[in-house]
């Protein structure tokens, strides 16, 4: 098999991390239910990246996706190309139409003030008024026929908004009145050269509107230049043209200087300076290609330069972008739509044809996986035939053969259990008595010894002995002498604690082991038993027969080191007992040696 893309790794592990998750039972989505949550378990477990369902759901989905996508993405780029390209068209035309209308515009301005500044009334009396001066009678009847020229010029043209003569200094020499003093930039370049030119656009602050500066020499009938006549034009007499080349209803037009200050524009989308620094830097740079903005008031637009060299100016064409690609960007949007509906009936019909087709096999991996965990009550159905019918019949008779097997063999372990432990109660037991053997009391002395020097809490061995057992056996028969000492062992039983060990030593000697008891505790244990000893009593040929009991108390450390001392101890201390009489308890004196006692010798009975 080829391996597989890393895009769809990535949408595999993807999937198995969140499977992984949903095992580890977020917080947040732990359901109390805990069949709701089981089936919603089982869903997550048939998306396994590793399941045959996934892979058939993958391979629908990617069958799906893979072609409609490209359908729809290719679509979507040679649509907007196209539009892009028509867009283009038309702003680019706009701009460019607007900037030769300028052009021409800015030559029938200039050629306007050549003929205004060649006339005989601007020579003749500039000429007049820079010989005698202002204050003589010749200049002041001069200024004053300069000033009525150039007054009924400005009314003659409703897009000049003043005219002036200035010398070469830049004084004004004759006005019409309101003109300003504002003068282009190089404009004494006109004194040298002797061409007309206009200047940087500015915002009359009396008029409060743009206006530009023109200025054109002033020569005598000899060619000498005399002056320079600057004329301030509204540049919102040029509002009508650039409303006739607006791109569309909703389009606009604007003029920009080199620097991106707006001049003027028409538009319903806002100012001419309603956009950022960068966007118009970006119309400078890309022109004539359109380039796509967000405006200061966060609207999108769709904008194109064209330049006017001769005025350094630019036309900036624009359309709102939804206008633009409202059309295509809902296209896409409806696309994509449609493409999430057809995935997503494509998944759901491909995931319940893989359900059908892996459910029988889900059944029997669900089969196998209770088998493993031991339930062997599995008995699956087998529906239909084929390979997974034939499949599910040989699995049943494999579960029906296990279960036999099973059977039987609990059958057997139970038979070995019962014998093992009757073994071992035998192995720990004494068999007449029912107490515990003297191997099973001395690994018992072992462990207590350990215990009482890890706890330093002491332990008392009390040895017990029928008085005159030998010859109760010589008269009466050992048989009787047996069932005195069944009962003996029966009285110990009841008579220590559980955590006690009472054990047959040999022949007629006990020995009972008192964990955590002191001497003193443990004598008060010894006379009750010795007390109740006297009430066992046995019929024979219609006599009752009574025994008593003599026994040897010792403490573990306090008569020994180990446990055999303790209970050599308590054994001297037993013939103590009978050499005194019999039918009594005995403690074994405590003598003082030089190794120091071991454990706490306090009484916990």
């Amino acid at each position: 098999m080829f391996p597989a893309p890393p895009w769809l790794r990535t949408i595999l592990e993807t999937r198995d991390h969140i499977y992984r998750w949903w095992r580890r039972g977020p917080r947040h989505l732990r359901l109390s239910d805990p069949i709701r949550r089981e089936r919603i378990v089982r869903w997550f477990e048939g998306l396994r990246p590793d399941s045959l369902k996934s892979r058939i759901v993958t391979f629908a989905i990617i069958a799906t996706l893979l072609p409609s996508l490209a359908t729809a993405w290719i679509a979507y780029a040679q649509t907007k190309r196209s539009i892009t390209d028509k867009v283009t068209e038309g702003l680019r035309g706009a701009s460019t139409q607007v900037g030769r209308e300028l052009e021409l515009w800015m030559a029938e301005v200039l050629t306007d003030l050549r003929v205004f500044a060649s006339s005989y009334e601007v020579s003749e009396n500039l000429e007049t008024l820079t010989r005698y001066g202002g204050a003589s009678v010749s200049g002041g009847e001069a200024a004053r026929r300069l000033n009525d020229y150039l007054v009924a010029v400005e009314q003659r043209f409703a897009n000049y908004h003043g005219l002036r003569v200035v010398d070469s200094e830049g004084n004004t020499l004759a006005s019409s009145g309101v003109a300003s003093d504002a003068l282009p930039g190089g404009w004494r370049e006109v004194f040298g050269g002797g061409t007309a030119l206009i200047g940087d656009p500015y915002r009359d602050v009396g008029s409060n509107t743009n206006v530009v500066a023109a200025v054109a020499p002033v020569k005598s009938p000899r060619g000498v230049t005399l002056g320079a006549l600057v004329a301030t034009i509204d540049l919102e007499s040029l509002l009508p043209l650039i409303q006739t080349f607006v791109p569309d209803d909703y389009g606009a037009l604007y003029l920009l200087t080199a620097q991106g200050q707006g001049i003027l524009g028409y538009s319903p989308l806002g100012s001419p300076s309603d956009r950022p620094d960068d966007a118009t830097a970006d119309l400078y740079t890309q022109s004539p290609d359109p380039v796509e903005y967000v405006t200061l008031a966060g609207d999108r637009r769709v904008g194109a330069l064209g330049r006017v060299r001769a005025l350094s100016w630019g036309v900036v064409a624009e359309l709102p972008h939804d206008l633009v690609y409202g059309r295509i960007t809902r296209l896409r949007n409806l696309t994509f739509v449609i493409v999430t509906f057809l995935l997503a009936f494509v998944a759901t019909v491909a995931y319940y044809l893989a359900a059908v087709i892996v459910k029988p096999l889900n059944r029997l991996t669900e089969g196998a996986a209770a088998v493993a965990s031991g339930d062997l009550g599995v008995d699956l159905p087998v529906l239909g035939g084929g390979e997974v019918g034939y499949l599910t019949s040989v699995f049943n008779d494999m579960v029906a053969r296990l279960r036999e097997g099973r059977r039987q063999l609990a059958a057997a372990n139970a038979a070995l259990l019962e014998r093992n432990e009757e073994l071992a109660h035998l192995s720990s037991t004494d068999v007449l008595t029912s107490l515990y053997n003297r191997r099973h009391l001395m690994d018992v002395l072992d462990a207590e010894t350990q215990r009482a020097d890890r706890t330093r809490r002491p332990y008392t061995i009390l040895m017990i002995d029928v008085d005159h057992f030998k010859g109760f056996n010589d008269q009466h028969g050992h048989q009787l002498g047996d069932e005195m000492l069944a009962s003996v062992g029966d009285l110990l039983r009841r008579a220590t604690r559980e955590m006690d060990c009472a054990a047959r030593y040999g022949g007629e000697e006990f020995l009972v082991l008192l964990p955590e008891t002191g001497l003193d505790t443990a004598a008060e244990v010894a006379e009750r038993i010795r007390a109740q000893a006297a009430d066992i009593v046995c019929s024979t040929n219609g006599n009752n027969v009574s025994i008593t009991v003599s026994g040897g108390l010792a403490e573990y450390p306090a008569h020994g080191s180990t446990f055999e001392e303790v209970i050599q101890a308590a054994d001297d201390a037993l013939y103590d007992a009978k050499r005194a009489g019999r039918n009594r308890m005995v403690a074994a004196p405590i003598i003082p040696h030089p190794t120091p006692a071991k454990c706490d010798s306090r009484s916990s009975r």
